[in-house]
């Protein structure tokens, strides 16, 4: 097994090197991509948890490692595909992601009492959907409100970035 590890290791350091000189990537390209990745590591996980009705943070089985990682698999091809369509900054990624956080933490205090006092299947089940839910409610509600953010002119945010000192010189 550590033969093929090490073979899978290889080419995909191979193929991250090819693809990074051969593409034109922006740094919001990667930020997608990254981003993407993550969340289809956490909604695999999630998801795994909601159809096995396991908690999703342990790892019992095959398939407890095969679900998050066939997410992450999905979340950097769908990244790939988005980045191709939506240019984006890394700063709004920065700020979509966070909403994804907020979103996924409020959806884990609310699901919290689902899981307190040695919960059934069902109530493992139904805490992951609320999880998965709650920071798929979060990454959209992120990506609706920052929509025009990377619309503003370059002038404004230069003059944004000036620093006045409190007698009124710039710095």
């Amino acid at each position: 097994i550590w033969g093929w590890s090490l073979v899978g290791w290889g080419v995909g350091i191979g193929t991250g090197i090819t693809l990074a000189a051969t593409l034109d990537l922006s740094r919001g390209d990667v930020a997608l991509v990254n981003s993407a990745a993550l969340w289809g590591l956490f909604s695999g996980a999630m998801l795994g948890g909601t159809i096995l009705g396991r908690d999703p943070f342990t790892t019992n089985t095959d398939y407890d490692f095969a679900l998050p990682f066939a997410g992450r698999n999905v979340g950097v091809a769908t990244g790939v595909l988005i980045s191709r369509w939506v240019e984006v900054s890394r700063g709004r990624m920065a700020l979509i992601d966070l909403s994804g956080l907020l979103g996924t933490l409020l959806g884990g205090s609310l699901g919290t009492p689902l899981i307190l006092d040695n919960p059934s299947e069902n109530e493992k089940r139904w805490y992951s959907a609320i999880m998965l839910g709650s920071a798929a409610l979060g990454i959209g509600l992120g990506a609706l409100f920052t929509a025009g953010m990377d619309d503003v002119p370059d002038s404004v945010a230069a003059a944004a970035m000036i620093e006045v000192d409190p007698s009124g010189e710039v710095d």
